[in-house]
């Protein structure tokens, strides 16, 4: 991704809105970066190749999430 990476991304999120659900997948995994993603609140740190299995499971944990969070009105767990 040209101008940033993705705990950049993540962080420019989290400062316009603190309970969407991000995905990161990642072709560079390290140890701090998956920290650092959890850190900010990403619902899952995928490395690529990615399955559809593993993104699919990926997308359908942050729609739960997501609802339960709305139904009780708080925000994302962190």
């Amino acid at each position: 991704m040209p101008g940033m990476d993705g705990i950049q991304l993540l962080e420019a999120v989290r400062a316009l809105d603190a309970d969407l659900p991000v995905i990161l997948d990642t072709g560079k995994p390290t140890l701090e970066t998956a920290i650092q993603a959890l850190d900010l609140g990403a619902v899952q740190y995928l490395l690529k190749p990615v399955t559809a299995d593993a993104l699919e499971s990926a997308v359908a944990r942050a729609l739960h999430m997501r609802n339960l969070a709305k139904l009780r009105g708080e925000p994302l767990p962190t």
